[in-house]
C-alpha cells in the first residue's frame, strides 16, 4: 500500500518542487544555485534536465505497469502546459523574466525523455 501512495503521489510532488523552484526570487536562485550553473546558457542545462526528471516521474512503476501508449501522451501536454505556465508566471517575479529558452530547454528535456520512454520502455 505504501508504493502504491507514493507511486500515485510522486510526479505530483516533483511537479511542487518544480513550482517551488520556479517561484523563488531571483536573489534566492542565485544563492542557491552553485556558481558553475549561473554562467550564461547553463542554466538550460537544469532546465531540461528537470523536465526529464518530471516525466519519468509520472512513469509508471514496478507492478502497475501501463502501457506508454495510456500515459505518455498526456502526460507530455501536461509538462508542456506546465513549462508555459511555470515561465509565464516569471515575469510577476522579482529578480525573473520570462525566457524562451528555457522554455526551449523545457522542451528539449521532455522530447529526450519521452524519446527514451519509447526507445527502452517494454510496455508497449
Amino acid at each position: 500500500m505504501k508504493g502504491v501512495f507514493l507511486g500515485r503521489w510522486f510526479p505530483w510532488l516533483l511537479i511542487g518542487l518544480a513550482l517551488l523552484a520556479g517561484w523563488l526570487p531571483g536573489s534566492m536562485i542565485r544563492e542557491a544555485v552553485p556558481d558553475a550553473f549561473q554562467q550564461e546558457g547553463r542554466d538550460k542545462v537544469l532546465h531540461a534536465i528537470g523536465f526529464m526528471v518530471l516525466l519519468l516521474g509520472f512513469r509508471p512503476w514496478g507492478r502497475n505497469r501501463v502501457a506508454v501508449s495510456e500515459w505518455l501522451p498526456g502526460t507530455v501536454l501536461l509538462l508542456i502546459l506546465f513549462a508555459l505556465i511555470h515561465e509565464g508566471v516569471q515575469v510577476m517575479i522579482p529578480g525573473r523574466a520570462l525566457s524562451w529558452e528555457d522554455l526551449l530547454a523545457d522542451g528539449i528535456g521532455i522530447a529526450v525523455a519521452a524519446s527514451l520512454v519509447l526507445l527502452f520502455d517494454d510496455s508497449r
